[in-house]
């Protein structure tokens, strides 16, 4: 898989939200969003074969405080050095600044599908990260994003928290209103 960078702007003229991807890029929506959702969630985050920034932005057409996210997929982040993902981090965020104008010099008027393909994104791979990409592009299958581990655990902690309470509570309860040898 060759490096690529996808965006996701809340800015798509009158759309409001949508991708934004190379033209090279033939992911659906679908598995586009796995990997705008990790940026989502964090302001950084860096997984096994892509690095993820995003911000807070304004909606244009609601005023609204939205998510702008971007993210460089399909290198090996094993491979990078400490300062290599600084550098790499910090010019995702630069890049990030420019999503908003790109989306809002875009003319949206036949765009329908959530995923709109711009030649911009392949401009910035090729001039903000020409050496960086080619040595650390991943070899093998494509990965889908990290995944935190399921929170159903915490739900099953929480019932048997709650359960000890009342179990506890009740034999406290019964031990004060039934003593031994008591009418």
């Amino acid at each position: 898989m060759n490096p690529f960078l996808i965006a996701e702007t809340p800015n798509a003229g009158p759309h409001g939200h949508r991708f934004l991807v190379p033209p090279e890029c033939d992911w659906d929506d679908a598995r586009i969003a796995e990997f705008i959702g990790r940026g989502r969630e964090r302001a950084e985050w860096i997984g096994g074969n892509y690095i993820a920034v995003s911000r807070r932005a304004t909606q244009h057409s609601t005023g609204r405080s939205a998510d702008e996210v971007l993210v460089l997929v399909g290198i090996d982040t094993a491979k990078l050095t400490n300062a290599d993902r600084e550098q790499v981090v910090q010019r995702l965020r630069d890049l990030l600044a420019e999503v908003d104008a790109v989306a809002g010099a875009h003319k949206w008027n036949g765009e329908q599908g959530l995923v709109v393909r711009l030649p911009v994104l392949g401009v910035w791979l090729d001039s903000g990260f020409p050496a960086l990409a080619a040595r650390t592009a991943v070899n093998g299958p494509e990965e889908l994003p990290d995944k935190p581990p399921p929170r159903v655990w915490r739900i099953w902690l929480v019932e048997a928290v709650l359960l000890a309470v009342v179990t506890i509570g009740i034999a406290e309860l019964c031990r004060h209103v039934f003593r031994p040898g008591q009418p």
